[in-house]
């Protein structure tokens, strides 16, 4: 009722003062609560206590015990606050929640009545005992998720306890001090002012998270480059925390493209790899959404070109790969490319950062492929003699030469565990991986195959396939020799696919291979359907007297392969109607159609072709990096294992993290220089980041001669880039020439097979 006369008047009637109502609540947290100055006054003049705390009954909940300054602080009076203030009240005491007015004041934001409590002429010795339970002024007013869109409140909040709480290191009962709490919800500005007032960036909480961790788990760039600008948190970037976990990834989990570019900017690495073996590289195409855009970034601005004219001699481009190596010398460097392989990040493979890079380290280990692909191709060798000597027309008696077998056999074995171990602990090393290659499974059975056939022989291999060629029928033995020779020169073929000169064309075939595979998959149904009509009409040809020479024979005639005048010399007069439409269905709609869709595939997009095959080889030349440097990593853990040829296979897979070069000097001494691709070099012009350019001094007379020089370089790198481009526009002119002239010669040849058979059609149906 806020009637001050009839208060005055129980008080005078010696009513107690400090006495709580059945909600725990003394006279003058009531009148706090109910805003009555008037009231508030009254009871403080007449012995009310600012110190008494509240009652409230255990059976009601929403209630904590309180003193009178709380509770004006909670409710936001500030007349009330002042008149209590004016009795030096314990600004220590906390409520049932643990929180001093200090504390409240922060947590509601109330910047006038945080101010208010400022004043007090005892705040310096409150201040010191503040924080005895680990939870500053500054862990209050930050809140516990994040507010953004109220970081100027939160901020102004700050500024103004700073001027009397210079303490900012204070870390709560987690471990965490303000700096690392601001940084957790991504209050960019309120972590500046800690930092420029002398906050520790380097403090980790009992999680070992630091304020790194805690900027990347907010997703906000701003907060992470005010840490990193600092200079003092570098050996923060890679560090782990109690759950395994690095910045980057929760830079990555978050999708915070920005916070990836400032960590992979500041000593992170996307080779590096952490728990579980996943590296950075796996994360970013994982979580990611613009991964491609922060690849390309990164790659290009690995690339500077210098603040030179474009052709005047001293003009250099360098390459920065330490983006691709790993922080650790021991580690694969080329993981990262063949972990793009196979994502929609495989086109940047060709990108010249990655092209350059692999052309060096391939220059560095090429001798030792060029001794793999010899020592395999002699393996393949002496295995082939062997099987043309064991199952050719004139097959050899081993039980009378066993002396030559044996030695078949051992030169065999002593090859095949030359080549055989190193690509098992390679292939171990990557199981998961590797697994998902066909390529894999082709080198183990042509390899186990070719173990099986020399192993199995011991005598003349005599069957029907030599003494009845009327009933043949294949042995066993020679279906294995048949298996492995065609298997063990296929492998030889993707060993040549690795080579820079070879690779693409060779990878271009496998590419429209599985094209007109998937296409005679769909169509299998037809196929079917019409080699099993063949086989239920034509019984009694030969060719389709069973259902696999039926399927055989339909896929010669898809080709155009048909012989009519078999069918009606064998079938007798009169060919019957259906027949003859069957026929020409099938002609049109398989040997027209289909046919001209397979040449259609084979054909299209050539420049395409060549460019996804160029790729396929690098990653095919990347894979065999990697496999080398598993290798090589796999030779520390054998101590029996010669430690200068360790060495030296360790020198020829390292390469320098940065590398000049001046591509309008005509003698280059670096090696690199000298060899690195003219396509390479112009694309690396064309993406490349130029540094900050200089101011040149007008050009004098007595340089007229460098001038000249200048414009001889430019017109001499010009006239090779534009005569590379027209060589390579003939070789396209011509492959395209070539093939329209087979396709057209194809078209004739089936036109005149339609026209035949309909003459023939025409004829029968006539008599």
């Amino acid at each position: 009722m806020q009637q001050l006369d009839i208060l005055k008047c129980l008080i005078a009637r010696g009513a107690k003062i400090n006495d709580h109502d059945s909600l725990g609540n003394s006279p003058l947290h009531v009148a706090v609560k109910e805003i009555w100055h008037d009231g508030v006054r009254e009871l403080l003049q007449r012995g009310a206590s600012p110190n008494e705390m509240s009652q409230p009954p255990h059976n009601i909940s929403g209630m904590t015990r309180e003193t009178p300054l709380h509770t004006a602080v909670k409710v936001g009076d500030k007349i009330s606050t002042s008149l209590l203030l004016k009795y030096q009240p314990d600004l220590n005491i906390r409520d049932g929640s643990n929180q001093t007015v200090f504390h409240l004041a922060a947590s509601k934001r109330n910047l006038l009545i945080l101010k208010e409590l400022l004043t007090d002429v005892n705040l310096l010795a409150y201040m010191k005992k503040l924080d005895k339970d680990g939870h500053s002024i500054y862990h209050a007013v930050l809140p516990k998720t994040s507010d953004t869109h109220n970081e100027r409140q939160t901020l102004k909040m700050i500024q103004c306890i700073y001027t009397f709480h210079k303490n900012l290191d204070q870390a709560n009962i987690l471990g965490e001090t303000p700096l690392i709490r601001a940084c957790h919800l991504g209050l960019s500005n309120v972590v500046k002012f800690f930092i420029d007032n002398g906050a520790d960036p380097t403090h980790v909480t009992q999680q070992r998270q630091s304020a790194i961790h805690m900027a990347c788990i907010s997703g906000n760039s701003g907060t992470l480059q005010h840490l990193l600008n600092t200079g003092r948190v570098g050996h923060l970037v890679s560090s782990i925390d109690n759950y395994g976990n690095h910045p980057f990834y929760y830079a990555t989990e978050n999708s915070s493209l920005e916070c990836c570019k400032l960590l992979l900017g500041n000593g992170e690495r996307l080779a590096n790899v952490y728990r579980g073996e996943v590296s950075n590289c796996k994360l970013v195409i994982k979580y990611l959404p613009s991964a491609m855009q922060l690849f390309r970034d990164l790659f290009n601005s690995s690339i500077k070109l210098s603040n030179k004219p474009k052709h005047h001699p001293d003009y250099s481009i360098s390459f920065d790969y330490s983006c691709l190596m790993t922080s650790e010398k021991a580690k694969v460097q080329c993981s990262i490319i063949s972990e793009m392989a196979g994502t929609p990040l495989e086109t940047l493979i060709k990108h010249p950062l990655i092209e350059s890079f692999l052309y060096i380290k391939w220059c560095r280990i090429r001798g030792v492929f060029y001794l793999k692909v010899f020592q395999y191709f002699i393996y393949l060798m002496i295995h082939t003699v062997f099987i043309m000597m064991t199952f050719g027309p004139e097959a050899k008696d081993w039980s009378d030469d066993e002396f030559s077998l044996m030695m078949f056999r051992i030169f065999h074995a002593i090859f095949f565990v030359i080549i055989a171990l190193p690509e098992t602990v390679v292939t171990l090393a990557n199981l998961k991986k590797n697994l998902a290659h066909w390529e894999t499974y082709i080198k183990v059975a042509a390899l186990t195959s070719s173990v099986v056939v020399v192993c199995t022989v011991s005598d003349k291999i005599v069957d029907d396939v030599t003494q009845n060629k009327e009933d043949a029928r294949l042995f066993p033995k020679r279906m294995f020799a048949s298996l492995s020779i065609v298997l063990g020169w296929i492998e030889l073929m993707m060993l040549f696919g690795r080579f820079p000169t070879l690779g693409a064309y060779i990878l271009m075939v496998t590419k429209v291979g599985k094209s007109i595979f998937k296409f005679l998959f769909a169509f299998l149904s037809v196929l079917i359907g019409f080699t099993l009509s063949f086989h239920v009409l034509f019984q009694r040809l030969p060719i389709f007297a069973d259902f696999n020479l039926s399927f055989v024979k339909v896929l010669m005639m898809l080709k155009g392969e048909i012989s009519y005048s078999q069918f009606v010399d064998q079938e007798g007069s009169p060919f019957h109607l259906y027949p003859q439409v069957l026929m020409s269905v099938f002609l049109f709609l398989i040997t027209i159609i289909m046919s001209n869709v397979l040449v259609g595939l084979a054909v299209k997009g050539v420049p395409d072709l060549k460019r996804h095959g160029k790729i396929k080889r690098l990653i095919k030349q990347s894979s065999y990096l990697v496999a080398f440097e598993r290798l090589l990593a796999s030779t520390y853990k054998i101590k029996i294992f010669p430690r200068r040829l360790q060495l030296l296979l360790s020198s020829r897979l390292t390469i320098d993290s940065v590398i000049t070069i001046f591509p309008n000097k005509e003698f280059r001494k670096h090696k690199y220089m000298r060899t690195l691709p003219e396509e390479n070099i112009s694309e690396a012009i064309t993406l490349g980041s130029c540094e900050e350019p200089e101011d040149y001094p007008e050009e004098e007379d007595d340089n007229v001669v460098e001038q000249l020089k200048s414009f001889q370089i430019k017109y001499s790198s010009d006239r090779r880039t534009q005569s590379n481009k027209i060589n390579d526009l003939s070789e396209m002119c011509a492959d395209i020439k070539k093939q329209l002239a087979d396709l057209s010669q194809q078209i004739q040849v089936q036109i005149q097979q339609s026209q035949n058979l309909y003459n023939q059609l025409t004829q029968k149906h006539s008599e």
